[in-house]
């Protein structure tokens, strides 16, 4: 899953974002510039564009960190910090606990990039086997690269210590799906959920278990 050899990315630290107060909030969203947007949009499979655009825009490593500085909850693997959010692409900006898995999930019908901004990463990819999903590959992400996400890929990530990651997906997501390995079952998780089993009956859509294949509406 992704590209099969990482891509160093470089950053210059000298910007300086002017857009606004930074906020440390779990769920934070910015208005970027449309101009912005739209030029994440035309450059959806270029990488090393996408980055230079952050830059560009004031966006450069130094203030990504300071974007989301606070470590998440306890249990949950990252703290979210939504950059961009609509129906044209969604930039999400994670903050990650050491050593602390995010479950298995997809991306509903999106694409995208995962880019690993500091920290290192490790991923499982997983495949279904009759009606199970078991886990099928291992690949290692250092700090300053990037991997492909394609719409049809089941993952988990982990960071080895406290790390930094940018998600850029298109289109915006839409019925994300998180794999519950222990209750064998499939959630269908709101905007406001991460890749996480929720806590909230209210982040989670709808219900479909592994054995009987039923289909379980929340309201």
């Amino acid at each position: 899953m992704g590209v099969d050899r990482p891509v160093a990315i470089v950053f210059r630290l000298s910007w300086v974002y002017n857009s606004g107060s930074l906020k440390r909030a779990k769920m934070v969203k910015f208005n970027l510039p449309q101009s912005f947007i739209d030029s994440l949009v035309v450059s959806k499979n270029n990488p090393e564009k996408l980055m230079s655009l952050f830059q560009e825009q004031g966006l450069g490593l130094e203030q990504l960190e300071k974007i989301n500085a606070s470590l998440p909850s306890e249990n949950l693997p990252y703290s979210r910090v939504v950059l961009v959010s609509n129906p044209q692409c969604e930039v999400m900006l994670a903050r990650w606990a050491p050593d602390t898995p995010c479950a298995p999930h997809d991306h509903g019908t999106s694409s995208g990039w995962v880019f690993y901004l500091s920290g290192s990463f490790k991923e499982t990819s997983y495949k279904w086997q009759n009606e199970n999903l078991s886990a099928d590959r291992n690949k290692t992400h250092d700090e300053k690269t990037f991997t492909q996400v394609r719409n049809s890929d089941i993952h988990s990530c982990v960071c080895v210590d406290e790390g930094l990651s940018l998600h850029i997906y298109y289109p915006g997501i839409h019925n994300m799906r998180v794999y519950d390995l222990n209750g064998r079952r499939t959630l269908t998780v709101s905007g406001n959920c991460g890749a996480w089993v929720p806590q909230n009956t209210n982040e989670c859509l709808e219900v479909k278990s592994w054995k009987s294949q039923t289909l379980t509406a929340i309201s």
